[in-house]
């Protein structure tokens, strides 16, 4: 995938860099003052520090916090199916969605995330 990403940039007048780690270990050689990202990796695991406090922002962030009453759920499917999607296709991310809380919570303090954005 880096090599398909370096043919794209290479008559580019872009100064692109592809660097190929593992997130939790790389440490950058260089400063920078800002990064601008297409997309946003996120990685929480249990034996990071802060542990607890960054599986919760990407918990809220998702609003994943809580499971939704049946009203809420059929307020989003409504609100999904007003934004293109067939009821089976709302009821099925609503689901998903639940399934994903009730996960979170019964494995609280064991959950390794990774979200792309």
């Amino acid at each position: 995938m880096i090599e398909a990403a370096k043919v794209n940039y290479e008559h580019s007048n872009i100064d692109a860099r592809f660097i190929l780690s593992d997130i939790l270990d790389y440490e950058p050689r260089e400063r920078y003052d800002m990064v601008i990202s297409q997309a946003v990796l996120r990685h929480v695991e249990p034996d990071q520090p802060e542990y607890e406090a960054l599986l919760d922002c990407c918990i809220k962030a998702d609003h994943w916090d809580d499971e939704k009453t049946d009203r809420e759920t059929e307020e989003n499917i409504a609100y999904f199916m007003n934004h293109g999607m067939s009821r089976k296709e709302a009821e099925d991310y609503c689901r998903q969605q639940t399934g994903i809380v009730k996960h979170l919570k019964k494995n609280k303090g064991e959950v390794a995330l990774t979200k792309f954005r």
